[in-house]
């Protein structure tokens, strides 16, 4: 169903006329599905983004899908909310984790003596799959931006009638 999901919020973003077209390409039962999620998109007041159907065709697809990928978006002001009052450890492992675009704003943004016990607690972290997953997660939940992001656009030859038929495979 994540397929179908990533679909309907491409289709959701594009023109009338571009959306006829392309569902005019699919299955009548794919149709269906991806005109009741175009539908509930609408009802749960949605705005339609026409950034994310992608007007870029040559550009790389990158699915954006988990709690990952909705950390690394997430703007450093609010990681650091998240994170202002969480112990030093916790803040270091989290850091630790992958190299995180914000890393360095939320770094700047401390006070000079807790930016230098996360530092300091850095070099000794190790990685733990498990834990790491597990901050992630929370974090995620935590900041409030479960909602999966999409980069729908299809990569270099590729159509993207091509690209929504393999997301609903």
């Amino acid at each position: 169903m994540r397929g179908y999901r990533q679909a309907a919020v491409a289709l959701h973003g594009m023109n009338r006329e571009d959306r006829a077209w392309l569902l005019g390409e699919l299955d009548r039962g794919q149709c269906a599905v991806l005109e009741g999620l175009m539908r509930e998109l609408d009802e749960l007041g949605f705005p339609a983004a026409p950034d994310l159907a992608g007007s870029d065709l040559g550009g790389p697809a990158v699915p954006l899908n988990g709690p990952r990928e909705t950390l690394a978006l997430a703007p450093a002001e609010d990681v650091a909310a998240v994170l202002e009052r969480e112990p030093v450890l916790l803040v270091a492992q989290l850091l630790n984790v992958c190299d995180w675009p914000w890393t360095e704003q939320l770094l700047a943004s401390l006070a000079a003596p807790r930016r230098s016990a996360i530092r300091a607690a850095m070099a000794g972290v190790s990685a733990a799959p498990s834990r790491d997953r597990f901050l992630i997660e929370q974090l995620a939940a935590r900041l409030g931006r479960q909602a999966t992001p999409v980069d729908v656009r299809p990569a270099r030859g590729t159509s993207i009638v091509e690209r929504v038929r393999r997301w609903i495979r």
